[in-house]
């Protein structure tokens, strides 16, 4: 978000004052005064991101701001680089090439003098309300939320479909059978699935296990070395192996046992048909379970077993779980009894949904009107949104209910791949490269770092894949749903972009001004020492596997990306 943005510049604003005092002498004013204002802007931009009406009517301002605060960025940064040079470069090249940036600085200055005049208008009018330009990060700094101790895996109104399925794959047919739950996002098909999964039933029936998401993006090698890794030692040389190879040593390493493999989310029948030549109907009464958003999908995988469509939670079980995101295991008010029912039947019986709304009250409290504040958006969502697209607009609507400071860190989980599993310890790391937690006293960022992870978690936002023996995260993720919504947002608030062709960096003139890059591990080879990317901040490529790089690649890519702050 901006204030991370604008984090860097005033404290680089800083040291550009305390170190090139003589350099920029004529315009030290106007860069004192630049960093005044890009204070102020950044205390506007929170004010209209926590208050979307509003927001939502001042769109072109909020751009022509974003836009001044990142050239500003780019100024600040290039000439703290460039003065540190100049300080060591000889008499004749100081008077040959001189620091201009003083020149471009007071140019900023001038350039943001009509927004700020904008600004000032805007509040004069109370635009936003008493108590608009109060500092802090929400209403929640310096509180401990409260957490629920429930277990995310203890799920509710599943245990008929999943006995139901369990007695399938354990039936007695030797051949290999295919099996499908299908439904619409949010509906609990990867929940179910995992409850199946890791039943003692299912763990004593089959030797051989395996789970893989699959995803909008289907890829093949990568699933077939994620099935490998889950039946056998993955060495060097299957990672280098070709795909159809692969798929021979999976089928060979299954062929003399009974197994299941799940393949969780597939899209299309396409990668169905380019997966399903690794598994060997090997007359061992094995088993492949598959979870998709299409029933036609599931038609296709088995034409004569209909396909499992997922049905909707009934109003008991919606609020039982509703209760336990909510509550934790403390007991309901009883004057919010009725109000609570009343919000998860207009939940649908929608887990997701029920899951994200308890989030919501789990953080705003037990006061009886903001639970019917909370019934009333929830009314409005139900029944005035298209049914497809109404758990994208519960999940915009959990985000923007979010705290300023956690915007960020809750987007910058659509940098990651679908369904990343990734270390709390990395994540941590990541957010304070990036900027995104501010200094409160003694308290280290690592430690505020964990308790922003943590009110995520407690919103329903992110899920803990595992603990640590202390009790705190290790490894996180979040729902697909969930994925989908920060990845688009991320795309629409120029946060974040991701490289999916090898010829998009070449080929794309836009590129040259994105700020957050990811980039699939093939296409590292695409990148050279030009320097095209010259306003990159972060640049991480992720995968699964490891990446090996040349030492020429390495060097090359701080000198592609001159102002580089965070490299994984």
């Amino acid at each position: 978000m901006i204030d991370a943005t604008v984090t860097f510049i005033l404290e680089n604003l800083k040291e550009l004052i305390a170190s090139n005092s003589k350099q920029i002498s004529e315009v030290n004013d106007k860069v004192k005064s630049l960093s005044n204002d890009l204070d102020f802007f950044k205390g506007f931009i929170k004010d209209a991101t926590d208050n979307p009406i509003e927001y939502e009517n001042m769109k072109e301002l909020e751009k022509q701001i974003r836009d001044a605060v990142f050239k500003a960025e780019d100024i600040v940064d290039q000439y703290v680089i460039e003065a540190t040079q100049y300080k060591s470069s000889s008499v004749f090249k100081k008077i040959k090439h001189p620091l201009d940036h003083p020149t471009k600085l007071l140019n900023l200055a001038q350039e943001i003098e009509p927004m700020k005049a904008t600004v000032n208008m805007i509040y004069e009018r109370k635009m936003f309300g008493a108590g608009a330009r109060q500092d802090g990060e929400g209403s929640n700094t310096g509180k401990k939320p409260k957490v629920p101790i429930v277990e995310e895996d203890h799920v509710v109104g599943f245990d008929d479909d999943a006995k139901y399925i369990i007695n399938l794959l354990t039936g007695e047919s030797e051949d290999l059978e295919i099996l499908s739950i299908v439904g619409m996002p949010g509906i609990g098909k990867t929940t179910l699935a995992k409850m199946i999964f890791c039943d003692p039933i299912i763990e004593f029936e089959f030797y051989r296990r395996a789970w893989v998401y699959c995803s909008q993006d289907c890829n093949r090698k990568e699933v077939f070395l994620a099935i490998l890794d889950q039946i056998t030692k993955v060495t060097d040389e299957m990672r280098n192996m070709s795909e159809e190879n692969l798929a021979q040593k999976i089928s060979g390493s299954l062929e003399k046992d009974k197994y299941l493999i799940v393949l969780d989310d597939v899209w299309k029948s396409y990668d169905w048909y380019n997966l399903r030549v690794a598994f060997p109907k090997n007359k061992k009464k094995s088993r492949i379970l598959l979870t998709s958003r299409y029933t036609s999908l599931g038609r296709i995988a088995n034409r004569k077993l209909k396909p499992h469509d997922l049905r909707f939670l009934d109003v008991d079980e919606s609020w039982k779980l509703l209760q336990r995101k909510a509550l934790g295991l403390e007991e309901c008010p009883l004057e919010l009894i009725k109000l609570g029912k009343q919000i998860a039947a207009e939940c649908h019986g929608l887990p997701l949904a029920l899951v994200v709304i308890g989030g919501i009250l789990l953080e705003k409290g037990t006061e009886r009107s903001i639970w019917e504040d909370v019934s009333k958006n929830v009314k409005k969502y139900m029944d005035e949104m298209d049914p497809g697209k109404r758990i994208y607009n519960f999940i915009s609507w959990s985000f923007n209910h979010l705290p300023y400071h956690l915007k960020a860190c809750f987007m910058y989980f659509g940098m990651l791949p679908e369904d990343h599993r990734i270390s709390a310890k990395k994540l941590i790391r990541l957010w304070i490269a990036e900027g995104f937690l501010q200094q409160k006293g003694e308290i280290k960022l690592e430690n505020i770092a964990e308790d922003y992870l943590e009110d995520l978690v407690n919103r329903n936002l992110v899920m803990v894949e595992k603990w640590r023996s202390s009790g705190k995260i290790k490894t996180c993720y979040v729902h697909d749903v969930i994925h989908e919504f920060c990845k688009k947002k991320a795309i629409d608030e120029n946060f974040h972009h991701e490289i999916k062709r090898s010829d998009y960096l070449s080929s794309n003139g836009a590129f040259k001004m994105y700020r957050r890059l990811s980039i699939p591990p093939q296409y590292l080879n695409n990148i050279s020492r030009k320097q095209f990317g010259s306003h990159v901040r972060s640049f991480l490529c992720l995968s699964n596997d490891e990446i090996t790089l040349t030492l020429a690649k390495i060097s090359s890519i701080p000198k592609t990306f001159k102002l580089l702050r965070v490299l994984d």
